[in-house]
């Protein structure tokens, strides 16, 4: 990648030592190692591995102890620490964070691939690839590079390396509960090295649809709750708070994630239940989604209960005048001429340190399409272009410039 003529020349060697070959050879090495959240406990007994995120944390801590950055470890859960990374300026100034999340889904149907990376027509392949050990091997990477050539003129960069993102205890949630509020946060996940200045909430909805049992073969002696349940997904997207564009980030989006009901095939079932993965644009509250659900259900007289599966989250969007994006603009325009913003359309860690009041983005190598896929991989030009952002994003955040 050509990076722009104009750039200074102390940001420019930045830039000049990031090595293709090491940054690939690291996030290969991160995606031997497994790292499974251990809800995917079951996958990992089929693949003879153990759960939990140790082990890369443990190798983590080697590297980046093996290169003078100081290191702590905190233990959330057993077995399952946290990891914070520090490198200083000589005086003090402003705190920018990375974030990057340890874990990672089950291998499912990647079998034994998931933890054998190959590069194959310039994308690394492996179980974590996208999501998200590739975007923590660049933060890694600019971070050594930061100490080694002494780049912050004030403050400090942490990368905060944390358990728990596919499913709790939220390593994140436990860092802004503590007080970590750095004055800017730039989490890894893949967005296309776009500038996400902001992420969709969301609200995991389940669904019991009640009815009354009876032999099948007469089926109007009772009342079928499948049937129900399938009159009320039908009719949910066609609500007009989930069918209705809100202004420039589009309408919610509705994905119904499991549905359960039913003893046995000659028996009418007398319950079903269904999960939903409800995504809102800003303007609309997770309670709307639950209140919204009550209401329908009335009005088709179904009898159904409607509860939050998991807390819901509201929609976040970052101040565009904020210092921090204003900074990661003018580094996307020094590597390559422009600087792409866009909302993200997934739920990541920045909502917690958000609802703290701390300015965030979200920058990552990568499609989000690829995560959690069988062919999860990201592009090896992506792995680069990201570390190149987060060197100059943290070099301009923690040098006092401004736009």
């Amino acid at each position: 990648m050509e990076v722009n003529r104009l750039m200074q020349p102390g940001l420019a060697e930045l830039i000049a030592a990031i090595q293709e070959g090491e940054l690939v050879a690291f996030a290969s090495q991160l995606l031997r190692i497994p790292s499974v959240n251990p809800k995917d406990a079951d996958d990992c007994v089929r693949m003879g591995i153990d759960p939990g995120e140790g082990r890369l944390v443990e190798a983590l801590a080697v590297r980046l102890s093996g290169a003078g950055i100081d290191v702590e470890t905190e233990e959330i859960a057993p077995g399952r620490p946290n990891l914070l990374a520090r490198v200083r300026g000589p005086k003090p100034g402003p705190v920018l964070a990375f974030n990057a999340h340890t874990d990672t889904v089950g291998a499912f149907a990647m079998h034994e691939r998931a933890f054998r990376p190959e590069v194959q027509r310039g994308a690394l392949y492996g179980r974590g690839a996208v999501d998200m050990k590739g975007g923590l091997a660049c933060f890694v990477l600019a971070l050594e590079i930061l100490a080694r050539h002494a780049s912050l003129q004030a403050g400090e960069v942490v990368l905060t390396a944390v358990i728990g993102e596919e499913g709790p205890p939220s390593g994140s949630e436990h860092l802004a509960r503590q007080g970590f509020h750095p004055d800017g946060i730039i989490v890894g996940e893949a967005s296309g090295c776009k500038i996400f200045t902001g992420q969709r909430g969301g609200q995991f909805v389940r669904l019991t649809t009640l009815g009354q049992s009876g032999h099948g073969s007469i089926p109007y002696s009772g009342v079928n709750a499948i049937d129900e349940m399938m009159r009320l997904l039908a009719a949910a997207p066609n609500m007009e708070l989930l069918s209705h564009s809100q202004g420039p980030y589009g309408a919610p989006t509705w994905s119904v994630g499991t549905i359960r009901g039913g003893v046995r095939t000659n028996i009418i079932p007398d319950d079903c239940v269904a999960t939903v993965d409800v995504r809102i644009p800003p303007g609309i509250q997770p309670g709307d989604v639950l209140s919204n659900m009550e209401r329908l259900a009335g009005e088709l007289g179904i009898s159904a209960h409607v509860e939050a599966e998991e807390t819901g989250y509201p929609a976040y969007l970052t101040d565009p005048d904020s210092r921090l994006v204003r900074l990661a603009k003018k580094a996307s325009r020094m590597l390559v001429g422009r600087a792409d913003t866009d909302l993200a359309p997934f739920w990541s860690d920045l909502a917690y340190f958000a609802q703290a009041g701390v300015p965030g983005v979200v920058i990552g190598p990568g499609s989000i399409l690829q995560a959690h896929s069988d062919e999860e991989y990201v592009d090896v030009s992506q792995l680069i272009k990201a570390t190149q952002l987060y060197v100059l994003i943290a070099a301009l955040f923690c040098a006092g410039a401004t736009e």
